[in-house]
């Protein structure tokens, strides 16, 4: 699952933001992911009102996305 809404054959369609109340996504937008629910249970749900988990957030959950993504090119492109 691609935790960038719009990005991916499976994305996240449903995200806590300013539109979580009629339940779409802001195109790009980068969800922090999988919970942990004690004890240890990994948890992904979709409902908009989750701001664990599909809450959009900017500092570490983007950049972190196009670092990976950089690398992923770097990685394929043989260099």
């Amino acid at each position: 699952m691609s935790f960038a809404s719009g990005v991916g054959a499976a994305s996240a369609t449903v995200g806590y933001g300013l539109n979580r109340a009629d339940w779409s996504y802001i195109p790009g937008g980068v969800i922090s992911g999988t919970a942990l629910i004690r004890p240890d249970f990994p948890e992904l749900l979709v409902f908009p009102y989750l701001w664990q988990q599909v809450e959009y957030v900017l500092g570490g959950g983007s950049s972190h996305f196009m670092f990976i993504a950089l690398a992923a090119q770097q990685l394929t492109s043989g260099k």
